[in-house]
């Protein structure tokens, strides 16, 4: 997630300020989800994808605020693997972000380990779909960091001192 915030950061286009807000406005949002309130995985009676959705309004940028309203958090097929979803249509913009939920032993706090940014070329469906590979990897992180916390310790604790 630190490169690809980075890669925003260095480029001066207002798009990308509106970007990065809509992703740390997301990324705060997401932080106060409580785990039981995930989605869960698989579809309505309708056939739709059950989702979690925010309200999010950057902090104003050249006077102008944004205000975006994503179906932000898709369970995806890997358990416990989700995705962090953020579409603005004017930006020809479809940011995606893997995570998986992983509580501190010690401290029973509740974290949300974003693993894989990226970013989709089109609608869901279209033939260069990059979300099952970044899932994939998303469940390999997480049965490593289930497996060995110890070696994963210092990037829980550092948040905290």
């Amino acid at each position: 997630m630190t490169d690809y915030m980075s890669m925003l950061f260095e480029d001066p286009a207002k798009d990308s300020l509106i970007k990065i807000g809509f992703i740390t406005k997301a990324m705060d949002a997401l932080a106060t989800v409580p785990k039981a309130q995930l989605p869960p995985r698989g579809r309505d009676a309708e056939g739709n994808h059950f989702f979690v959705g925010f309200e999010l309004t950057t902090d104003p940028i050249d006077g102008v605020e944004y205000t975006l309203r994503p179906k932000a958090i898709k369970a995806l097929r890997a358990e416990p693997i989700y995705e962090l979803r953020l579409s603005v249509e004017r930006l020809n913009w479809h940011f995606r972000a893997t995570f998986f939920p992983k509580y501190h032993p010690d401290t029973n706090q509740l974290f949300y380990c974003l693993v894989n940014p990226f970013e989709k070329e089109g609608k869901e469906g279209d033939n260069d779909d990059p979300t099952d590979e970044n899932m994939q990897e998303t469940y390999e992180v997480f049965k490593q960091v289930r497996a060995h916390f110890d070696d994963y310790r210092k990037y829980f604790d550092d948040l905290y001192q």
